[in-house]
């Protein structure tokens, strides 16, 4: 696979983590994230691997959109995506920039750290 495709691809597994049937299926969820996932959030609270797909399993889900998508190889097996994103229908919803790094293992991609930070308004 070629570098760009390997950024595609990483790419469309981040916007595959946006989409409702993912966010609700604890095996997709488990397939994408490493076991050692960690996320610090724009709350300020860091998340496992167990404890975000168990608040993603029980929480409402809203549709996210997000755009300056830019994604870069941090090594020969790390990628590192970033972009904005905001939920789609709400009023005064909060603008969040957004830091994903995913790693290649027996050639899949998994997301081991994402960030989530209040952007300016």
């Amino acid at each position: 696979m070629t570098q760009d495709a390997q950024l595609a691809a990483v790419e469309t597994l981040e916007r595959r983590l946006l989409t409702h049937a993912t966010r609700k299926s604890r095996e997709e969820l488990n397939a994408l994230l490493a076991e050692e996932f960690v996320e610090f959030a724009s709350s300020g609270r860091v998340w496992s691997k167990d404890e975000i797909v168990r608040e993603l399993l029980e929480s409402p889900i809203f549709d996210i959109e997000i755009d300056s998508v830019r994604v870069r190889h941090v090594g020969d097996d790390a990628v590192l995506m970033t972009y904005r994103s905001w939920r789609v229908g709400e009023e005064d919803t909060a603008t969040s920039l957004r830091t994903s790094i995913w790693q290649q293992r027996n050639n899949e991609w998994r997301l081991i750290f994402h960030q989530g930070t209040k952007a300016q308004p």
